[in-house]
């Protein structure tokens, strides 16, 4: 609910913030996230926390993850 991983096919180097689209069964979310240190250097892979939603967004989030814990798909 707070953040997520996403992983670049590229370094993307220092990025302090960034916009993401994740695409789910529920639609579409578009959020600004900070992005933060990767977990080894040299990983693709980037950890990043929500900075701000939409309402429609943030409700949007709240019901794909509701219906994953559903499915035992996550905590």
């Amino acid at each position: 609910m707070t953040g997520g991983l996403a992983e670049f096919p590229l370094n993307v180097g220092e990025i302090p913030l960034a916009e993401v689209v994740i695409k789910t069964a529920q639609g579409q979310i578009s959020a600004l996230v900070e992005v933060l240190k990767p977990r080894m250097q040299g990983d693709f892979a980037r950890p990043f926390r929500f900075v701000a939603l939409g309402d429609d967004d943030h409700q949007r989030l709240s019901s794909i993850l509701q219906l994953m814990r559903r499915q035992d798909l996550g905590e």
